[in-house]
């Protein structure tokens, strides 16, 4: 399988980048319980829920990848012009990860760095957050 971050959607992208397999493992994609619980003097527990619980924030790690690939992940964290990327946190966009499943997801990152790690290899960590549809 492959990767694919897409904006606006996979269905129907305008910008997009493909990439092979290369998400390293684990994989982690964690949902977070919005909620405040309280317990009383005599043990009574009240929990509240706040927001919506189907939000999570994880991390891609990428690696390998060229250098081919990891600037085309830059531009499309870092532009935000038609055609070209979403503008890093300013806009929702759709990931299809390695097992074809897609998540509506916005980064959750200011800076993106991609690393080299080989002289002809480099990998880049997304933070994502993802977005309820």
């Amino acid at each position: 399988m492959s990767i694919l971050l897409a904006y606006p959607s996979v269905a129907a992208p305008t910008a997009q980048v493909m990439l092979p397999d290369v998400e390293q493992l684990p994989a982690s994609r964690p949902v977070r319980m919005r909620q405040t619980a309280l317990e009383t003097d005599s043990g009574v527990v009240s929990v509240y829920s706040i927001g919506n619980p189907a939000i999570g924030v994880f991390n891609l790690h990428l690696y390998p990848l060229t250098l081919s690939q990891a600037a085309a992940i830059v531009s499309f964290f870092r532009y935000d012009i038609a055609n070209v990327g979403v503008g890093g946190r300013s806009k929702v966009w759709q990931l299809q990860d390695t097992s074809g499943t897609v998540y509506n997801v916005r980064f959750a990152q200011d800076t993106l760095e991609p690393m080299q790690q080989t002289p002809t290899t480099w990998s880049v960590t997304l933070t994502l957050r993802q977005e309820v549809s």
